[in-house]
């Protein structure tokens, strides 16, 4: 090669070299990656209860972030609070949702994903078996005491009944659960058609009958005395699960 194509090869590398380091550097400085926030939003859909474990309350705030305290405190008296959504902070501390716009913090508070559940009552679709093998006849309810969520994302949560054993299904469509927030239940009460039946208030006064066969939405229920009893009139009307069956 000769003198003066190898000054031009070096003079043109020359060049484009630096030319080159430019572009990469400049590429390197739009590539920084944003900061992160305070909180991972994958975390923060729960369910579970907390209860107060520092002596002086949990203080509770306005915001997920804890940096806006309300006048309102928790306080350490063995009372559980469902917990529905949880946040993982910079500093290592969760909070936990207990009410709407109303947050605690970890150090404040502990969390189990059982939460106690108080005059609930468990309806089972179809017969199924708990967890230690008892079978639970189809069209029947049961007391409950607590609850935990086993896959949120399918509706599969576990009741558990107070003597250690429990049952696992969706209330949507293997179970109707009353008095807690998993589920709305939509069913219907039926008369039994051989004879009328009594609607009855909180006192256990007898307000109306039914006629036989008749069908009526159900609105609510409570487990008494080991019956169910279904609200299906007024606020204060309830009907005895004997006085017929629920579809």
């Amino acid at each position: 090669m000769s003198v003066k194509k190898k000054l031009l090869f070096l003079i043109v590398g020359l060049i484009f070299v630096p030319f080159v380091n430019v572009v990469h550097a400049q590429s390197a400085e739009t590539t920084v990656p944003a900061a992160t926030t305070n909180h991972k939003p994958a975390d923060n859909i729960i369910s579970g209860a907390v209860v107060v474990t520092n002596p002086e309350g949990a203080q509770v705030y306005l915001d997920d972030a804890l940096t806006m305290p309300i006048a309102k405190t928790l306080p350490m008296n063995g009372e559980s609070w469902a917990a529905l959504m949880a946040y993982k902070l910079a500093d290592g501390a969760t909070s936990y949702l207990v009410a709407p716009s109303e947050w605690v913090s970890s150090k404040d508070v502990s969390f189990s994903d059982i939460r106690p559940l108080y005059n609930t009552v468990l309806y089972v679709y179809h017969g199924m078996y708990t967890e230690n093998g008892h079978y639970l006849g189809g069209h029947t309810a049961w007391k409950v005491s607590s609850v935990k969520a086993i896959n949120q994302n399918y509706g599969s949560y576990r009741y558990y009944f107070g003597n250690g054993d429990s049952v696992t299904g969706d209330p949507y469509f293997d179970l109707a659960v009353f008095s807690t927030q998993e589920g709305d239940f939509a069913g219907t009460f039926v008369v039994d058609h051989t004879h009328s039946a009594a609607l009855i208030d909180s006192d256990g006064k007898v307000t109306r009958q039914l006629a036989p066969g008749s069908s009526w939405r159900i609105l609510d229920a409570k487990f008494i005395d080991g019956h169910s009893y279904y609200r299906i009139g007024t606020e204060n009307e309830w009907i005895e699960d004997t006085a017929g069956w629920v579809l």
